[in-house]
């Protein structure tokens, strides 16, 4: 009976050690997670900068190489056609076909914003703005050489704005994105 339990103990002591270090892990990376953060605003509009450009670099790739495939559209009819799926942030194409009423205020705000910029000659820049536990990033997309020459247009067109993508990031994921 002694023996019977004694190695029930050991079995259930070599058990529990294997399986409490991978929970341990798990604790701790969880806990490291959960740890208060203290961001400063400077650093978190930094952070969405960075998301932001990586996020649209990545998504106007993805679309460029689609594109390639199907010459017969044009630019932007091509990027408002395409669909976005992104795990935590909402993505859109804005140009001028864009149906407005499907924007927020800040979107719609940014796009006449960028309009009248290219209009007055002023350069384009990315944008971040806080809107409550999220954050818009937008950045205009402005016809260059290596667009043209990858796309049959006049060089009239060189400097034009085509569009701009709006990416909404939830702040929390931009807080986890901060080392």
């Amino acid at each position: 009976m002694k023996l019977g339990v004694l190695l029930m103990c050991l079995l259930l002591i070599a058990c529990g050690d294997r399986n409490t270090s991978v929970i341990d892990q798990r604790v701790l990376n969880e806990m490291e997670q959960r740890e208060p953060k203290r961001v400063m605003p400077n650093q978190l509009v930094e952070e969405a900068y960075r998301q932001g450009r990586t996020l649209a670099n990545r998504l106007l790739v993805s679309s460029l190489d689609r594109l390639s495939t199907n010459d017969s559209l044009s630019l932007a009819p091509f990027l408002a056609q395409q669909s976005y799926d992104t795990v935590s942030a909402r993505v859109a194409w804005i140009d001028h076909r864009s149906d407005s009423a499907r924007f927020t205020a800040y979107e719609r705000q940014l796009w006449t914003a960028y309009r009248y910029s290219t209009t007055q000659g002023d350069p384009l820049a990315d944008n971040v703005q806080r809107a409550g536990d999220s954050l818009l990033y937008t950045q205009p997309l402005v016809l260059t050489d290596s667009l043209m020459q990858q796309f049959s247009t006049s060089p009239d067109t060189v400097g034009q704005l085509v569009g701009m993508w709006s990416i909404t990031l939830p702040k929390r994921e931009v807080v986890l994105g901060i080392e």
